[in-house]
This record gives C-alpha cells, sequence and structure tokens, in this order.
C-alpha cells in the first residue's frame, strides 16, 4: 500500500487518480456494453432506418450456348399387349366390281367328238361388273402367250377380260375358240362368259385361268 508522505490529498489528485482508474477498466467495460453481434440487439424503429431501397434489376445477361446432345438411353421393355378391340361392323358385299378392280379364276375344259362338234363350259363373276364386255375387249391368250392389254397370268388392262390357256389339245387344225355372253354373243356378260372352241376326234381339252378389270 502506497503512504503518501509531504502532499496533501487534494481534489486534483483524487480526480486524477480516478481518471487512471477508468481509463484502464471503465472504457473497457464500456466498449464491451456497445458491441453490435446481432440485429436483436437494435429496436425495430432502428432497424427500420438501416435499411436501403432495392436497387433497379439489372439487365438480363446473354443466352448461353445449347449444350452437346446426351447419348440416347437404352430401349425401355415392351409392354404388355393391349386388349382385343370390340369386333367391327360387318362390311357389306360389293354388288358391282369396283372401276380398276380385278377378279380371277380358273376353268378346264374337256371333251371330244367323233366327227365334228364343240364343247363349252360356263364362268361366272363372283362380282358382276357394271357393264357387258364386247369382242374387242375380250382376248384369248394361247399356250402363255400375252398382248397389248393382256400382260400376262393374273393381269388385265381396265375394261377387259384375258383368257391365259396353258395346255390345250385339240383334233381339228386352227379350231376356233370363242368367249360369248350367256345369249351367244361375242364378248363377256357383267356376270360371266361362256367358253367354247370346235373339235373333231375322240379327245380334247384345253385349261388355265382368267382376269377381268373394271372398266
Amino acid at each position: 500500500m502506497h503512504i503518501f508522505h509531504g502532499r496533501r490529498l487534494t481534489y486534483a489528485n483524487v480526480t486524477a487518480t480516478l481518471a487512471l482508474v477508468f481509463s484502464m477498466s471503465g472504457g473497457a467495460i464500456a466498449a464491451n456494453h456497445y458491441l453490435i453481434s446481432s440485429t436483436k440487439q437494435l429496436s425495430p424503429s432502428v432497424l427500420k432506418k438501416l435499411k436501403g431501397k432495392t436497387g433497379k434489376t439489372g439487365a438480363t445477361g446473354a443466352t448461353g450456348a445449347t449444350g452437346a446432345t446426351g447419348k440416347e438411353g437404352p430401349a425401355g421393355k415392351e409392354g404388355p399387349a393391349g386388349k382385343e378391340g370390340a369386333p367391327g361392323k360387318e362390311g357389306t358385299y360389293p354388288t358391282t366390281l369396283a372401276s380398276g378392280h380385278s377378279e380371277s379364276g380358273a376353268y378346264t375344259v374337256a371333251g371330244g367328238s367323233s366327227t365334228s362338234g364343240f364343247m363349252s363350259q360356263g364362268f361366272g363373276f363372283a362380282v358382276p361388273l357394271p357393264a357387258s364386255l364386247d369382242s374387242e375387249h375380250v382376248q384369248w391368250l394361247k399356250e402363255k402367250t400375252t398382248s397389248t392389254h393382256c400382260s400376262g397370268e393374273g393381269h388385265a388392262d381396265p375394261g377387259y377380260l384375258c383368257v391365259y390357256e396353258q395346255s390345250g389339245q385339240e383334233d381339228e387344225p386352227n379350231n376356233s375358240h370363242a368367249v360369248s355372253t350367256s345369249h351367244g354373243g361375242a364378248g363377256a356378260d357383267k356376270f360371266g362368259f361362256i367358253l367354247f372352241f370346235n373339235v373333231k376326234g375322240a379327245s380334247a381339252f384345253s385349261y388355265g385361268n382368267w382376269t377381268v378389270t373394271a372398266p
């Protein structure tokens, strides 16, 4: 303990001593007292004054380059089979062969005579033609031959009936083949045709196929 010798305790000494004490301790206390570490230490009115105005929105940046296309993923598993659909309405059978549509069939004719005669057989169209065909639109192609309007088996130009013989045997030379209508005229009815040819001898035959196309 310090003992003052030869001096009196005066107001100036006391003041100086207190100032020294506060400078060493009181100042530190004051600094800690006003240290702000959280907004909770401020009153709402003070916080409002501290908030500045919102700035303007900046310009939108340029669009970046398109990225590379990713690899194709693996194929997914096949889904289950769907339910069977309801049966459709029954279609109506055509009463007339549509223009440009064709139908075909096979034929066989056989017969014979000790002197002379002819053999014939009729053939019907499954779907009738819209009209009969005259003799110029009916062609007989002997033993796999062709023509301009009958280019081969299974083919006939629109408005033509083509009869393709695959094989035949007739005794009469230069015998005449004919395709006629049910009324005996040359050509074909819209319902079918009659095929016949003259024969002489005990055995004769002809077989092949035919195709007709509606005009």
